[in-house]
C-alpha cells in the first residue's frame, strides 16, 4: 500500500455516518495510479477525489491510498441520484485505472483487477458489505463509469462475484469467535479498539460474532493507527 494523500480541498474530514456501501470507478484517463494520486494531492480544488487508486500491470497494479477510509472522499457527488440512499458520506470509492483501445472502449488488465478484488475484499470483510451495496458509479448516478463494467455487465457480476467467493467458499468452516478472550492474543488489543470504536457490535450478553479472516484486518487497521482516533458521531 502506497499513500500520497489527497489536497485538503479535495475532499471533507470526518463522515456524517457509517460505512455501508463500496462504490468502483475508473480514472477514465491512462495515467497510472501513482500519477492520479498526485495529481489530487498537489492540485487544489479539484472538487473530486477518491479513497484508492488500483494502478495498470506495468506498475504491479500497485494501491495507492489518497484518502483515509473514515474521511468523505468526493467519488460520487452528483445533482440526481438514481439510488436512494448511496452518497460520498456513507461510501468507499475505488479508482481502477485503465487503458484505451484503438475504437474507443476502455479495458482493465487482468493484473489491476486481481489487485482491485483484493483491496475490496479486504473491504467488504471489514464493514460487512454484503453483493447489494457494492455498487458501480454508474448505479449510484447513471454516469458511465466505469465504463468496462458498464459496457460489460457479465464482467461487472463477475468481479462481485471474485469479490464474495472465497467467504462464501470458506464460511461452513470458519472458526467463530464470541469473546475477546477466545481471540488469538496478537487480536485481542485490535478487538477491543475496535468494539470501543462500535466497529465490532456486541448483543445484550456481551457476546459478539467475528469471523476468523477479520481479526488480521482489525490488527492491519490497529497498526495504522485507525482504531485510536475517536469514533465518528453516527458510526
Amino acid at each position: 500500500m502506497n499513500d500520497y494523500p489527497c489536497h485538503g480541498t479535495n475532499y471533507k474530514k470526518g463522515r456524517n455516518g457509517g460505512i455501508k456501501y463500496l462504490v468502483i470507478h475508473y480514472v477514465g484517463a491512462t495515467g497510472s495510479a501513482a500519477a492520479n494520486a498526485r495529481y489530487y494531492g498537489d492540485t487544489p480544488n479539484i472538487g473530486a477525489s477518491a479513497h484508492y487508486f488500483v494502478g495498470h500491470a506495468v506498475e504491479d497494479a500497485a494501491i495507492w491510498r489518497s484518502v483515509l477510509e473514515e474521511d468523505t472522499a468526493w467519488h460520487v457527488g452528483a445533482k440526481q441520484y438514481i439510488h436512494p440512499e448511496c452518497r460520498n458520506g456513507n461510501s468507499i470509492g475505488v479508482e481502477l485505472c485503465c487503458h484505451k483501445r484503438a475504437d474507443g472502449s476502455w479495458y482493465f488488465d487482468p493484473e489491476t483487477l486481481d489487485a482491485a478484488v483484493e483491496l475490496c475484499r479486504d473491504i467488504v470483510t471489514r464493514y460487512s458489505l454484503d453483493k447489494s451495496h457494492v455498487l458501480r458509479h454508474y448505479d449510484v448516478t447513471q454516469k458511465k463509469c466505469p465504463a468496462p463494467f458498464v459496457d460489460n455487465v457479465d464482467a461487472w457480476v463477475d468481479f462481485k462475484e471474485r469479490l464474495f467467493a472465497q467467504e462464501e467458499e470458506k464460511e461452513d468452516s470458519m472458526k467463530i469467535y464470541r469473546y475477546v478472550a477466545e481471540m488469538p492474543a496478537w487480536a485481542q488489543e485490535a478487538a477491543t479498539k475496535a468494539i470501543q470504536r462500535g466497529i465490532i457490535k456486541l448483543d445484550s450478553t456481551g457476546a459478539c460474532t467475528v469471523w476468523e479472516p477479520n481479526l488480521q484486518p482489525l490488527v492491519w487497521m490497529d497498526r495504522l493507527g485507525l482504531l485510536d482516533k475517536p469514533a465518528v458521531e453516527g458510526r
